[in-house]
C-alpha cells in the first residue's frame, strides 16, 4: 500500500479552511513540496553574468593628480586606446576594429531605418491612391501621411513632419 492509500479519514470534527487543507490533498509525512526544487541556471548564464558585474564594477583610475572610479570596461578601454595613441601596432589595430564595427552596425541601422521609410512612403502613397480612387475619405490621425516623411537621398537623412512622430530620426551620411 502507498502512503496515499494509508491515510486516515479526517475526524468529524475537523474543520477544513484557512491554512487546514483537506488531509487527501496534503503532502504525505516526509515529501517536499517541491521535490525538484528552484532549477539552477547554466554555468554559461553564471559566468556570463558575472562578466558582466566584473565589466562595469567601479575601479579605481588615476586621471593627472586625481583618482576617479569608472567601469572597469572604460579603463579597459583607456588603457588600449593610450597604448594606441603611443605607437603599440596591436593595440592600435584593435582599436580600430571595435571603432569600425561600432560605426559599421550603427550605418546598418540607418540604412535600414532609410529602407523602411523609403518603403513605407511608397506603400502609403499605393494606399493613398487606391483609397482616393475608392471614395475612401477616412484618414487614419495617428498614421504618418506619406508627405509627412521627408528622405533626403543626397545625406541618407530620414525626418518626420508627422505631429506625433515630429523630428529628426537619422543621418546616414
Amino acid at each position: 500500500m502507498t502512503q496515499a492509500n494509508t491515510k486516515k479519514a479526517p475526524s468529524p470534527t475537523y474543520e477544513v479552511g484557512y491554512g487546514k487543507p483537506p488531509v487527501h490533498s496534503r503532502f504525505p509525512k516526509g515529501q517536499s513540496g517541491n521535490p525538484s526544487g528552484r532549477p539552477k541556471r547554466k554555468a554559461t548564464e553564471r559566468a556570463k553574468e558575472i562578466a558582466l558585474q566584473e565589466a562595469y564594477r567601479l575601479v579605481p583610475v588615476r586621471e593627472g593628480d586625481k583618482i576617479v572610479k569608472m567601469p572597469a570596461v572604460q579603463a579597459v578601454h583607456r588603457s588600449q586606446i593610450a597604448l594606441a595613441a603611443k605607437g603599440n601596432g596591436p593595440a592600435q589595430r584593435a582599436v580600430l576594429r571595435v571603432v569600425q564595427a561600432i560605426e559599421k552596425e550603427g550605418h546598418d541601422l540607418n540604412m535600414e531605418l532609410l529602407k523602411a521609410a523609403i518603403e513605407y512612403k511608397a506603400e502609403a502613397e499605393r494606399v493613398a491612391e487606391r483609397r482616393r480612387r475608392l471614395g475612401i475619405t477616412y484618414v487614419d490621425p495617428t498614421a504618418p501621411h506619406p508627405d509627412d516623411i521627408v528622405v533626403d537621398m543626397q545625406t541618407g537623412e530620414v525626418a518626420m513632419c508627422h505631429e506625433d512622430f515630429a523630428g529628426h530620426i537619422s543621418r546616414t551620411g
